[in-house]
């Protein structure tokens, strides 16, 4: 065995108090024999450190990366480890050589660390040495050319395992009282044990009020002279024969209440603060020039944790705070509704080095809500005098961020729940028990499991190379060594590979014989659609789906609510929701029910602005009945009393639904067009108002169907359908079928209004509804409190030049409300998240919309923020307007047209989209445009075209919509003013949240 001892000061590191600690760096080198990891002759040859608290590992040759073994707080000590490494010489695949730690010794530097100074390994023992109990542990490697090349853990985990619980400090604090070392084993009450006879220490720090040292006739587990004396770690903790309490912790090593004040819990509090209320709160600790990392907020011992709602020193700065304010009587009254209506955020074990095991420390956090900022204000800092110890102390509120609040709470509960040592040891026996489960050959993803759950080590130290099994190229290596925990591989390894694994995934491995694929040229156009026109003027369109099933049916035109200026508003909406009720063929729900389920149909309508359209999807072989009743719902209903009444309360429903979401997505929709086209066509509203509820009636939807349902008006659609059977079902079910209000003209108006052939005027102006959203959550967690804006200018109708510009400009500015994840595809880079969502942490929704109707068209953003920035809120969105044609670079253009195109695509692979593309594009245009030519004139576009699109745009008037607390919203004139001159002066400049 050669040992090669290097300068011991070569590694340094800074821990705590300690600014410099010296620690052995050695040479390990193994004593020849067969090929091991660290060279062609030699054995295992390795570098082990210590430095900045971790145990490192690296290779002499450069083989092995370094990395980060054990998170551990060692470096106040030297470790040295000896190394015989022996080598089995016979080798079947996947044969082990094993190498057995022979001893471990430790040097002292720091005598309040409590560790066993050798550990012996007989070689070849598989015994345990009965003073510490430690058995020996293996490492394991492979052989270097077989299909995994090497695996090797440290030695120092046998050490570390059986150990770490003995981090505890030696001594008890402040004193040369030397702590019994207690094996993790042996830590529970219930395990006995004779030689468990720790040194007695009770003292009571000056100025304080202790317990007497005898503990006899103090009344535990309940509250005991003004003292609670319950714990919150379980119901009851355990009295001992001398009448002592038992920490439910388990053995410490020391007897006796320690410098604690009390027997049994010591309760301690922590108070935090809170101003405000939704996204206005404001977090407040208490912090003194006593304070520490490992404490960094203050807290203090109390006597009745569950009354008290202030520590003594906080209860002294807060009422001397409020005397300055309040009467006394406001004080109590104030006091009061603190204590009904605090929150406790953790009552539990509090890891103090002062404990023993008979007193312990127990600690509350605590949160006092002040919504109206009424009671708390920022103060500056006091000098308070300790009274236990006569200590002046400097005190100061602080506001903290709520989430730096949250991490130090949670940071402060997990170290207060296990010590360092005993998490260490709990994390190394679940690695050990992992390892032995899944055994060394499966490594490399037993390593990805390990890294990825968080299942023991922080950190491996190994040496990655090949695993045929698993790793199939060097770039799926070099992905494996990204994780955190792993480094990245070494170029070395990489050359050692066999000449298969180098060769990328996209590249065909030589040596195999050349794929020939099968290539089928279609004649027909996948998008190609047959068109028909009947005697009456009704016409059929068709297009190939190949399936079992299809989606047919019929799209009424212009009979949506643009439509109903001489009828009363909702008409369409009562249509939607009476749509597949009783027929003259299908007089009951049964009926109804039995024939959809007999041919495996759904069916289903929606109505819209300029639409409403009847559709169902079933199996193709069964489309005509299922036409038959589609045709006999739009032209024989009846619309029965008791159907009417559950219409009525399912819209009645809707409108309830619609006014109450926490993003009202519909009604903002509704708003913008109601503020753009005022009083006309596309703004009359969608939703039926709540005083026509009662109003409409048979006759009001059979006069309006009247009118509007004629065949001219009417689109029947297949897809997955035989044109020609689709045109002889059509003849029969649609041309023969008289219409009910033709037969029975007594159930129509008096007076039937004609056709409504206004055309859309686009006028601009503004909707402003004030309302409170601080309280409209329809679940447990509290939704933000939001103030909605919607901006919006006239665009083009779907038959205008500009369409497919506008559509662009709507890919490009994207936007939404949340920030995914998964892959590209998401809009990311669009606009309105790279300009707006990721600058201004504000604004909580920003998302574009382009509606294009046939005579007109809307571009709108809808946006969300709190009420007090609703301002800056609409100075953004100006501003984002006014840049639209700014930096049109060839990269986002392009990004904008793989975005717009894939949607068009993947979308057209539903039959419900094709239908309604196929309907629309024949009842506005007359023809369907092939989804290919679209993609074709979507790659022709340039900047120019969309810079002509913004400024044909923005010369229309501005379109606002305000929903919420809206004290903060500019006037409308003055938001137009500014849009006009392009001069956001006018308006609130808003600050970067990043520059």
């Amino acid at each position: 065995m050669k040992w090669k001892k290097l300068n011991s000061d070569i590694v340094r590191c800074v821990m705590g108090s300690v600014k410099k600690c010296s620690l052995t760096v050695l040479l390990m080198q193994g004593n020849g024999g067969s090929r091991g990891v660290g060279g062609g002759s030699g054995g295992h040859d390795g570098i082990l450190t210590v430095a900045e608290g971790h145990l490192l590992l690296t290779s002499v040759h450069g083989r092995s990366a370094l990395v980060q073994l054990f998170s551990l707080p060692i470096c106040k000590c030297t470790v040295t480890l000896e190394i015989a490494s022996s080598c089995s010489v016979g080798w079947t695949n996947h044969a082990v050589r094993k190498t057995t730690p022979r001893s471990i010794q430790v040097h002292q530097l720091d005598d309040r660390l409590s560790l066993p100074s050798r550990i012996d390994f007989p070689v070849g023992s598989s015994g345990r040495d009965p003073q510490h109990g430690i058995s020996p542990r293996r490492a394991t490697c492979f052989r270097e050319d077989s299909s995994s090349e090497v695996f090797f853990v440290l030695f120092a985990s046998a050490f570390l395992l059986t150990n770490s619980h003995l981090l505890y400090k030696k001594y008890y604090p402040g004193t040369t009282i030397e702590r019994l070392y207690v094996p993790e084993s042996e830590t529970r009450w219930k395990v006995k044990s004779e030689n468990y006879v720790p040194p007695d220490y009770t003292a009571c720090p000056q100025n304080w009020k202790c317990d007497p040292d005898d503990p006899k006739g103090i009344k535990f587990n309940e509250i005991d002279d003004e003292l609670d004396r319950r714990t919150f770690v379980r119901k009851k903790y355990k009295i001992a024969p001398d009448g002592r309490p038992l920490n439910p912790k388990g053995k410490t090593g020391i007897r006796g209440r320690g410098t604690l004040a009390y027997w049994g819990p010591n309760h301690a509090m922590m108070t935090i603060i809170s101003r405000g209320k939704g996204n206005n709160k404001e977090y407040y600790v208490m912090r003194s020039n006593r304070t520490t990392v490992e404490a960094p907020f203050l807290i203090e011992y109390v006597k009745k944790p569950m009354v008290q709602v202030f520590p003594p020193t906080l209860y002294q700065i807060v009422i001397g705070d409020m005397k300055e304010i309040f009467p006394e009587a406001a004080i109590l009254e104030a006091l009061e509704k603190f204590y009904k209506e605090s929150s406790i955020i953790y009552q539990g074990y509090y890891t103090d080095q002062r404990n023993t095991d008979n007193a312990w420390s127990e600690f509350t956090i605590l949160e006092i809500e002040d919504p109206s900022k009424e009671y708390f204000n920022v103060v500056e800092a006091k000098r308070v005098t300790l009274p236990e110890t006569g200590e002046e102390v400097t005190f100061q509120w602080e506001e903290l961020p709520e989430e730096q609040v949250e991490r130090k709470v949670k940071e402060l509960i997990k170290k207060s729940d296990r010590t360092a040592a005993e998490k260490m040891l709990h994390r190394m026996r679940r690695a050990k028990i992992y390892f032995q489960k899944q055994g060394i050959h499966g490594l490399l993803p037993v390593l990805n499991d390990f890294v990825s759950n968080s299942i023991g080590l922080t950190g491996v130290a190994v040496t990655i190379a090949s695993d045929s099994r698993f790793a199939t190229s060097p770039a799926v290596l070099k992905s494996f060594s990204s994780i955190p925990q792993l480094h990245v591989v070494n170029d070395k390894h990489l050359n050692d590979l066999p000449d298969a694994c180098k060769v990328p995934l996209s590249v065909p491995l030589s040596g195999l014989p050349e794929a020939t694929y099968v290539t089928v040229v279609s004649e027909d156009d996948p998008f190609k659609a047959k068109i028909s026109k009947l005697n009456s003027g009704l016409r059929i369109a068709s297009e190939k789906k190949y399936g079992e099933f299809c989606t047919i049916g019929g799209t009424v035109v212009d009979a949506g609510s643009r439509y109903e200026a001489l009828f009363p508003s909702g008409t369409s909406h009562f249509l939607e929701k009476l749509a597949f009720t009783s027929c003259e063929k299908f007089q009951t729900s049964e009926e109804i029910v039995k024939t959809l389920e007999k041919h495996g149909a759904i069916v289903d309508c929606q109505h819209t602005k300029d639409g409403i359209i009847y559709a169902a999807s079933c199996r193709t072989d069964a489309f005509k009945p299922v036409l038959e009743f589609v045709a006999d719902v739009m032209f024989n209903p009846i619309f029965s009393d008791s159907e009417l009444h559950t219409a009525r309360q399912v819209v009645e429903s809707n409108i309830e639904m619609v006014n109450t979401k926490p993003e009202p997505d519909d009604l903002l929709h509704d708003l913008i067009h109601a503020a753009a086209y005022r009083d006309n066509t596309l703004g009359l509203p969608k939703f039926c108002p709540v005083k026509n509820i009662a109003q409409i009636d048979q006759k009001t939807l059979l006069s309006f169907m009247k009118t509007y349902y004629t065949p001219d008006r009417i689109v029947v659609g297949g897809v997955g359908v035989d044109h020609d059977q689709l045109i002889e079902a059509c003849n029969e079910y649609f041309e023969q079928n008289v219409p009910v209000w033709k037969r029975r003209p007594e159930l129509l108006l008096p007076q039937i209004p004609d056709v409504d052939k206004s055309t859309a005027q686009y006028t601009g102006g503004e909707i402003r509804i004030e309302k409170d959203l601080s309280n409209i959550t329809m679940s447990v967690n509290p939704f933000p409190e939001l103030a909605h804006v919607v901006m919006g200018f006239e665009s083009c109708s779907f038959m205008d030049e500009d369409f497919l510009c506008f559509s662009l400009l709507h890919s490009l500015m994207g936007g939404g409300g949340s920030f995914s994840a998964g892959g590209p595809g998401k809009g990311m880079y669009t606009r309105w998240y790279v300009n707006v969502l990721n600058r201004h942490h504000f604004i909580y929704n920003a998302t574009s919309f382009n509606i294009s109707y046939a005579d007109t068209g809307i571009f709108f953003i809808r946006a969300s923020a709190h009420p007090n920035h609703i301002d800056s809120l609409i100075a953004v969105l100006c501003s984002e307007f006014f840049r639209m044609k700014e930096n049109l670079h060839t990269e986002e253009l392009n990004r904008a047209k793989s975005q717009i195109k894939s949607s068009l695509m993947m979308n057209l692979e539903q039959r419900p989209v094709i239908f309604e593309d196929l309907t629309r594009q024949i009842l506005g245009s007359g023809v369907r445009k092939s989804p290919l030519q679209f993609l074709e004139d979507i790659d022709k576009l340039k900047a120019d075209d969309l810079i002509r699109a913004v400024d044909r745009m923005l010369n229309s008037r501005v379109s606002l919509v305000g929903y919420g607390t809206l004290k903060q919203m500019q006037p409308y004139d003055l938001i137009d003013r500014a849009i006009v001159n392009r001069d956001l002066k006018l308006l609130k400049t808003p600050k970067l949240y990043f520059t």
